[in-house]
């Protein structure tokens, strides 16, 4: 009925806390969560910021692309395929 929006309400510079703890799904536990979130194409450590490394975002590189581009193309990807594992972003607001 109708069209839904989602916004983000927060973006990683005003993120109160590293970004994988911002998404959730049913019988998660903090290592699943850094397991999948590491299947997913984020950096394998223990500080939940899911980060992706310059040596990723080099590696992933499209001719003509800038650093800042490929990171926000493997960041969408990433944030997809998290949501495809059954997450939800809890900053996500449907209006």
């Amino acid at each position: 009925m109708g069209c839904h929006t989602t916004i983000l309400v927060a973006t990683s510079l005003g993120e109160s806390k590293p970004r994988l703890q911002y998404y959730e799904k049913s019988g998660w536990t903090p290592e699943t969560r850094r397991q999948d979130a590491a299947e997913c194409g984020a950096s394998g450590d223990s500080s939940d910021h899911a980060g992706i490394g310059s040596a990723r975002i080099k590696a992933a590189q499209l001719p003509g692309e800038t650093d800042r581009q490929t990171e926000m193309r493997l960041r969408e990807a990433w944030h997809a395929c998290m949501v495809q594992k059954g997450y939800r972003d809890i900053r996500a607001v449907t209006r």
